[in-house]
Formats: C-alpha cells, structure tokens, sequence
C-alpha cells in the first residue's frame, strides 16, 4: 500500500504533505506533554515494529504491494497521537534507506496510514470496547475490527488518490 514515487502529481504529493503538517504538529505536541521514562521505549517499540511488519510485501495489481502496517495496535496502546509519530518514522526509514514508498509521496503514505489509520483505529476500538475490563474479550474483538476497519480505510484513501490522478494531472 506504500504509494512509490511518481504514482501521485507533485502537486497532490505537496497537498498531503501540507495535509499531513498540522496532524504532525499537534502529535508532537502532545506527545511532548506526555513524554516520560515510560513512552519514550514504548514508541520506539511500536516504530520498530511498524517497521518490520510493512516489511513483510504481498505485490498487488498495477506493481504496487500491500501489507500490514501495525497503527491499529500502536493507536491501542500509544494512543493515536503517538501512534502517528512511530507509524510515521517507520515510513520514513523505509522510504530512505529500502526505496518502500517514495520520498515525494511519503505525506500522502503518512497521511493515509500514520495519520487517517491511526485515527480509524482508535475510534473504532474505543466504540467497540467502550469502558469494558481490560482482560475482556470484547476488547480483543475491538482490537481486531479497529485494525481490519483502519487498514482498509488507509488502502482506500491510496485508492481515491489513484483514482484522481487521472482526471487532475494528464501528460500532454
């Protein structure tokens, strides 16, 4: 689902970029109001899990791949705000350093998974779950529909970007 360079115009990449900035900001933001001995291993846990749960590709039409990506269970834990930052940082070390995803589109990649999925999936776990016990099983359903909702959600806004691009941007 890591939308490759050149897939998107520059001029959708530019807008999700400008999309993504305020959603960044306030994570940074609030994560640095929360910032402890406690959060700070946490996120670097679920940025590296991120990480190695998108590495694992399953190629799709058109010569892009889908995968997991691991917002649903950070958004649980972390909270969506620094869900957003370590979903995020997983994106970008995979843009740089193993070409999954593209520099230019790495907002649109952030803005879809990192951004929107993290923000699905804390809604949605939160309406299902409720104010259960936290060893109830409801919860565990909660958490699989939170992740099953949010990464189909990202997979659709990359679809509607692809979609667009066409009727926007022509060559001549």
């Amino acid at each position: 689902m890591h939308i490759p360079d050149g897939y998107l115009s520059p001029a959708t990449c530019a807008t999700l970029y400008v999309a993504a900035a305020p959603f960044w900001y306030i994570a940074l933001q609030r994560v640095k109001r929360l910032l402890s001995t406690r959060l700070v291993p946490l996120l670097s846990l679920f940025a590296a899990f991120s990480f190695v749960i998108m590495m694992f590709n399953l190629p799709l039409p058109g010569g892009t791949t889908g995968h997991a990506v691991g917002m649903g269970i950070a958004s649980i834990v972390l909270g969506p705000w620094a869900s957003m930052l370590a979903v995020s940082v997983a994106l970008l070390i995979q843009a740089l350093f193993f070409g999954d995803g593209g520099i230019t589109a790495f907002g649109a990649n952030c803005f879809n998974m990192a951004i929107v999925g993290s923000l699905v999936a804390y809604w949605v776990y939160r309406a299902i779950a409720g104010r259960t016990a936290i060893n109830s099983p409801r919860r565990v359903v909660a958490g699989a529909v939170a992740g099953y909702v949010a990464i189909h959600v990202a997979a659709l806004l990359a679809a509607i970007e692809f979609g667009l691009q066409p009727m926007l941007f022509t060559d001549a």
